[in-house]
């Protein structure tokens, strides 16, 4: 139903919008890209607890309270998995993330591009029930063209449409092409696939290592709808720990 101006404008906006400000709406999608190896599910997974914490993301973005939050990771399989999270939480030792945190790995049925994939995640989220959903990597929810935008509009538009139906916002991990004269490291251009991925999402975070002989360093620059103070971080990982401190 459409709203007359001057009833739109009054409405009162919930606090609580943003789970991470200003990155992550209610209902928005964070989009964290990265070459191979530059530790991008690692830091969805520092991330995931500290939205479930409700602790600050990166030790610079603040979160709406502590969050319930999904994770259908597709890529490293349960045995890592539960080695990378058993480090972090050694280190972190949280107590909301043991309720808040739900995760499913390997379910490789789970599928954006089809109607019984998509039926298997929203399972997974009816049982979970979060406010947040992690996919990683986006590559392995589909078998479309990316560079396609017609079928990624399509892909992106259902992911809209379980948003809507669950209320649910989203982490999409997803690979960067290469680099060229005119894409640089940091060049929102150098993200895989079509641009509507990039028009579509709240907020892109580009991941790269600026100098592989610190190779647990990472940069992060930000492009995102909203007003930011910290568009760029300066992350080291903790190899031992599984965590990132800022430098």
């Amino acid at each position: 139903m459409a709203t007359v101006f001057k009833s739109f404008i009054t409405q009162v906006i919930k606090p609580g919008y943003f789970y991470i400000k200003p990155l992550l709406p209610r209902k928005g999608k964070l989009l964290l890209a990265a070459d191979p190896k530059a530790f991008k599910s690692m830091l969805a997974l520092n991330i995931a607890y500290s939205l479930c914490e409700g602790s600050l993301v990166m030790d610079t973005f603040p979160v709406s309270g502590p969050k319930r939050v999904l994770l259908i990771e597709q890529e490293v399989g349960p045995e890592r998995l539960v080695q990378r999270l058993t480090d972090i939480h050694g280190e972190r030792k949280g107590t909301k993330v043991l309720d808040n945190f739900w995760i499913t790995s390997r379910d490789l049925d789970c599928r954006l591009d089809t109607k019984s994939g998509r039926g298997l995640i929203a399972s997974h989220i009816e049982e979970a029930k979060p406010h947040v959903v992690i996919f990683d990597p986006l590559a392995n929810f589909h078998h479309i063209d990316e560079n396609s935008n017609s079928e990624m509009k399509v892909l992106l538009s259902e992911l809209t449409q379980m948003q809507e139906t669950y209320d649910f916002a989203s982490i999409i991990i997803h690979h960067m092409g290469k680099t060229s004269e005119h894409r640089t490291l940091s060049s929102p251009e150098r993200l895989r696939g079509a641009g509507v991925l990039f028009a579509d999402v709240d907020t892109l975070a580009v991941i790269w290592k600026p100098d592989f002989r610190q190779r647990n360093n990472i940069s992060i620059r930000f492009a995102t709808r909203s007003p930011i103070d910290q568009d760029f971080l300066k992350l080291e990982f903790q190899e031992k720990e599984g965590t990132f401190k800022r430098v």
